[in-house]
């Protein structure tokens, strides 16, 4: 079950084209999803927009 199922069925090959190996594309991208997650939040801090104590915050619950 998917959480967008909406009680129809749908043709197997949009399931595979719009699901398929996603979790594993997803454990190769979070690594680099992480650096530029961190790299925004730095930068935000840099211009301003987070205090250093919220940037420290995100960096510590990112990692």
């Amino acid at each position: 079950m998917k959480l967008w199922d909406k009680g129809f069925s749908t043709d197997k090959k949009i399931d595979i084209f719009t699901v398929g190996n996603d979790r594993e594309l997803d454990l190769v991208l979070a690594k680099y999803d992480v650096i530029g997650s961190l790299a925004h939040a730095r930068m935000l801090q840099k211009i301003g927009l987070l205090s250093k104590e919220e940037f420290t915050a995100v960096e510590q619950e990112i990692h």
